[in-house]
């Protein structure tokens, strides 16, 4: 779980009809919040993103697949990811051994964004 901190002040309207490049990066002050415990605590966890757009949901879903499976290296036994027609959706299975196996951690991140224009019209 990540807190997206941000500045409401740090902010600003860009108009325009040339393609534009969106470029975020995580500030080095993240931090895990106290009470996050770095071992495993959790049984089962779900992740569900809400959109009324068919063709996000679809998106999410791939995206939290390649998450699981290619970047974390989570066996597809363990999860099961997909989508609705109101969003995408993922939920991890701990072993049932009677101990937890998933670490559910909580991090802030700061993150920097910037806007650079690709053409101009």
């Amino acid at each position: 779980i990540v807190a997206i901190a941000y500045d409401p002040s740090d902010s600003g309207v860009l108009g325009g009809s040339s393609p534009a490049q969106v470029s975020t990066s995580l500030k080095p002050d993240a931090g895990s919040l106290p009470y996050a415990p770095v071992n495993p605590n959790t049984w089962n966890a779900s992740i569900n993103i809400t959109t009324s757009d068919p063709n996000a949901a679809i998106m999410w879903a791939a995206y939290l697949n390649a998450a699981a499976n290619q970047t974390g290296g989570i066996p597809t036994t363990y999860y099961t990811a997909g989508n609705t027609t109101t969003g995408s959706y993922i939920y991890l299975y701990g072993v049932n051994d009677g101990n937890p196996h998933i670490t559910l951690s909580g991090k802030t991140a700061n993150l920097s964004v910037s806007v650079q224009s690709l053409g101009s019209t």
